[in-house]
């Protein structure tokens, strides 16, 4: 049985964005993830084992030994993997949303939760000029939809930056990759906005305050 049919199942965001990680690992470009470098067979065979064990402490072991070895991003989504399953076995609902006015705190549809990790894996280690079409036209799907749940106030352009971001981390509690574009007016205040957004899920995700700060200090 596949990961990705063992994980559909289960209903775990964080799950499917990280099989989307690992499946796409030995492909060019934006896929390419980790530092630069790709992933050696016998490691991304311990994180297909670590995924389809369903078992977090397993997961969590696994990441914290791909953060030694340089696999930063492949190791926030199997951490998001194992607090999702967690979350599921206890029914403990998600982080709470920050800096939104929607009242309704309900959950997105399964069809924007995955294409929230379709967003995430799109843009991980992606640089500006560089995304191609597919993902920026995921993107503009994305924003569009975000738009009308509450969570994206910009342009649906297709442009990765400071507010499709938050979507990703408010609306779906992803740990976003880096945006590629800032406003070329004041680009200093949204970067201080946007960590600060960061650090407030921090204190509000202890399990995933690390991956939430190390996000937020990556911005220059």
């Amino acid at each position: 049985m596949s990961i990705w049919k063992w994980l559909l199942p289960v209903g775990v965001v964080g799950g499917i964005f990280a099989v989307t990680h690992m499946a796409h690992a030995s492909t060019p470009a934006h896929a390419q993830l980790g530092s630069g470098k790709p992933m050696p067979d016998a490691l991304k065979k311990s994180v297909d084992s670590a995924l389809q064990s369903a078992d977090p402490i397993v997961m969590r072991g696994l990441a914290s030994k791909l953060h030694q070895l340089g696999y930063g991003p492949q190791a926030d989504s199997l951490e998001q993997a194992a607090l999702a399953i967690e979350q599921a076995i206890s029914g403990t609902p998600p982080a709470a949303r920050v800096g939104t006015t929607r009242t309704a705190q309900l959950p997105s549809p399964a069809s924007e939760r995955e294409l929230a990790g379709r967003v995430a894996l799109l843009y991980t280690g992606a640089t500006a000029g560089s995304e191609g079409k597919e993902a920026q036209d995921t993107l503009r799907r994305f924003q569009t939809l975000e738009s009308k749940r509450g969570f994206y106030q910009g342009n649906i352009d297709g442009l990765y930056g400071k507010k499709s971001a938050l979507a990703l981390a408010l609306d779906h509690q992803i740990v976003p990759p880096d945006p590629l574009y800032w406003p070329k007016k004041d680009p200093g205040t949204a970067k201080r906005e946007y960590v600060a957004k960061l650090r407030q899920l921090a204190a509000r995700d202890p399990q995933r305050a690390e991956e939430w700060n190390r996000a937020a200090s990556r911005i220059a």
